[in-house]
């Protein structure tokens, strides 16, 4: 399966971005307030937007060019550029797809509501957080083989022992269906569970972002608590 690359060029508080994702993967997007997080998950938008002849209304952005396979979208303020309808197909984002249809329910979302929510009520009764995980479970559960899924917030709501369950669910799922994942995140117990996958983890920081193996060396970060250093504010660049 081939490789998701996403580049930008000044968007918003992003000035430079190029980036790739593997698929079959799961992978994190951190970074402080501000840092782009959410301008990066609302470039994901654009093919739909495009699709429906929607209009990029407040948005004064340069260039942007989604590459997946042999797909490719590209927006380019200074020309017209046709659509690839197609990439729109398999672009999901969350919370903009957030649903829950029991009707679609196949044995691997009810084998994985079972063990993240073990103690769930009725349905009229479910938390916040309950309806955010489940409503996560939907859309991966619905997902098609080659899917990019992209999910802003991931951790809303939900107890740490839950994130961990639900991302444990989620790899498996990704990996089966060769599925694309990316999670924008703040929470140490995320960045904690990629600690065998630390170039899945990428850092937002000075409009730009880039895979936190490339800021430090691997062996260094194999031997630290990414959580940690994410509390600490020493994650990034402005501390070395």
């Amino acid at each position: 399966m081939a490789k998701m690359r996403i580049e930008m060029k000044n968007c918003g508080v992003l000035k430079s971005l190029d980036i790739k994702f593997n698929p079959a993967t799961v992978h994190a997007v951190t970074g402080d307030n501000g840092s782009g997080k959410s301008t990066f998950i609302q470039a994901f938008e654009l093919p739909r937007l495009f699709a429906a002849n929607e209009i990029l209304q407040g948005r004064k952005w340069e260039y942007v060019k989604i590459t997946y396979g042999d797909d490719c979208f590209i927006f380019d303020s200074q020309k017209p550029v046709p659509l690839n309808r197609k990439l729109s197909d398999f672009i999901h984002i969350y919370p903009n797809e957030r649903f829950i249809d029991y009707n679609l329910c196949d044995p691997w979302m009810r084998a994985a509501i079972q063990e993240v929510f073990p103690t769930l009520p009725k349905q009229s009764d479910w938390s916040e957080g309950q309806r955010h995980g489940i409503s996560i479970l939907t859309l991966i559960s619905r997902a098609r083989l080659g899917d990019l899924l992209v999910f802003d917030n991931f951790e809303a709501q939900l107890a740490p022992a839950t994130i961990r369950m639900l991302l444990h669910w989620i790899r498996k799922r990704a990996d089966d269906f060769h599925l694309c994942v990316v999670l924008t995140t703040q929470s140490p117990v995320v960045l904690d569970t990629f600690r065998d996958d630390l170039d899945q983890v990428f850092l937002f920081e000075h409009g730009s972002g880039q895979a936190l193996t490339k800021i430090h060396s691997p062996e260094w970060l194999a031997q630290v608590n990414l959580g940690d250093l994410y509390s600490r504010g020493d994650l990034g660049t402005r501390n070395q």
